[in-house]
């Protein structure tokens, strides 16, 4: 079983076959509204647990929602006032970033409301906002400061909540260089801590490999219009973008700085987050429709691998 998160993957396989990124692309309205509920109402971040357990942050219903597979409802799991941003660790902790608290992360216990830890302050900043949230296998979180240009990295390890570590970006100096950001909006980071980030000033996805001295543009200036949620094919190194303005589903193949579209702006209206299942299905959030869908792969090539994934929610609303 392979796999990928708001959001990410984790795999343990030596081997990584070719497949194209072919998809069914009419999509699959997903049944992940509460039984008795009002209907979806801008859903934003989406992560897929190892057990294909779906993840949404229902921001204009204040709550986020859990769905698993075959289900006919999903179940609301947490009360936020406008949560974006939506994590989930392999103890089952889910983190969350709200609009209406943007500057701290909010750590929940397994389980339905559930009281709130808080992490942070992202920074001290006046006016400091943070939308994405990712984590490693070390138990580091990272989250992007969408009005500083800066990614901070926090060490959870040992209940420390504090003393945020900037590792993308430089502080008070916002840019195009190869080691400065815009204003950040997603983030993804892979089984070697490289971060991904969808830099929206400047029209770009950055890739920032340890030690994090500067970025490299995986994407070329202009082919997309506000880039949201990413998230990494672990067999083939593909990386899907949610292109919020151009309404599409977009893939750059490794090296390829151009992309292709993989699902079309005429099934999606402005999404945002984008995650992969164990089989490598696509679900994407459609602010527009307000709905989550999946788009089943149909290529089958992949092997069965041990996983964990994380996947990015997307998380700047405009």
């Amino acid at each position: 079983m392979w796999v990928c998160a708001r959001v990410w993957v984790r795999i343990n396989s030596t081997t990584k076959p070719a497949c194209a990124s072919v998809y069914n692309t009419t999509g699959l309205k997903l049944p992940i509204n509460p039984n008795g509920s009002t209907i979806l109402n801008y859903p934003f971040g989406i992560f897929i647990d190892a057990n294909d357990v779906v993840y949404v942050s229902d921001m204009n219903n204040d709550r986020v929602l859990t769905w698993t597979q075959g289900a006919s409802a999903g179940t609301a799991i947490i009360q936020s006032k406008q949560p974006q941003g939506v994590y989930v660790d392999s103890s089952g902790h889910v983190y969350v970033v709200s609009k209406d608290n943007s500057k701290y992360i909010s750590k929940y216990s397994p389980g339905i409301n559930q009281t709130a830890t808080l992490i942070g302050p992202i920074t001290n900043s006046t006016g400091s906002s943070s939308y994405a949230i990712f984590g490693d296998l070390a138990g580091n979180l990272y989250a992007s400061d969408y009005d500083r240009g800066i990614v901070n990295r926090f060490n959870l390890t040992g209940g420390n909540y504090a003393g945020a570590t900037i590792v993308a970006g430089i502080y008070g100096s916002m840019g195009a260089g190869p080691n400065q950001l815009g204003q950040t909006d997603c983030i993804y980071v892979d089984s070697s801590n490289v971060v991904y980030i969808s830099d929206t000033t400047n029209s770009r996805i950055q890739k920032w490999v340890p030690p994090y001295t500067a970025g490299v543009s995986i994407t070329a200036t202009g082919s997309l219009q506000h880039a949201e949620a990413i998230v990494v094919d672990p067999c083939n190194g593909n990386i899907y973008v949610a292109d919020r303005y151009n309404n599409r589903l977009q893939v750059f193949p490794p090296g390829n700085l151009t992309g292709t579209t993989v699902i079309p702006n005429t099934t999606l209206s402005s999404p945002v987050g984008v995650a992969l299942d164990s089989k490598a299905n696509l679900y994407v959030t459609d602010t527009v429709n307000n709905c989550v869908f999946r788009f089943n792969r149909l290529c089958r090539d992949r092997p069965d691998v041990t996983q964990e994934i994380r996947q990015v929610p997307a998380i700047h609303l405009s």
